[in-house]
């Protein structure tokens, strides 16, 4: 009896342990810490009056500066989200108070920063106002991340 109870604790903990896209994507940086740029070396920025979300010209606003923690990414004491309830091919992103809802979870995965609830890319592609679309590898959906 012993030696099963140990096998079944090991396995217990073996499948805590199991990581997922999101799990093993998680980074802890320090709060506004970041500038989020874009392929093309344009930053995100944050337009405090609409909560939406561009690409724009680099500078040192704090509406550029974001903070990432789990799958927070935050900017100005709010949440990135993904509108939810959409079921079209591409979906706004914007700026909303953080609630730790599903539609304001997201992961990086290679250069991409996707949605964990639907999977999709952020996409810098249309008028540089970021929303999500399929991943599809374009220099839209390459972001890095820079002091």
């Amino acid at each position: 009896m012993k030696l099963s109870g140990l096998i079944l604790l090991s396995t217990l903990i073996i499948s805590g342990c199991a990581a997922t896209p999101v799990a093993k994507n998680k980074a802890k940086l320090q709060a506004y810490d970041y500038r989020i740029k874009t392929a093309n070396g344009k930053c995100l920025q944050h337009n405090t009056t609409k909560h939406t979300l561009s690409a724009a010209s680099c500078s040192k606003h704090d509406t550029q500066r974001f903070a990432v923690a789990g799958n927070d990414i935050r900017v100005n004491g709010l949440c990135l989200q993904a509108a939810s309830g959409k079921t079209n091919k591409t979906h706004t992103v914007t700026a909303a108070q953080c609630t730790g809802q599903p539609n304001q979870n997201w992961y990086r995965d290679g250069q991409t920063i996707r949605s964990s609830l639907n999977g999709l890319c952020l996409d810098a592609a249309k008028s540089n106002t970021l929303r999500l679309s399929r991943c599809n590898h374009s220099q839209a959906q390459q972001f890095s991340f820079s002091h």
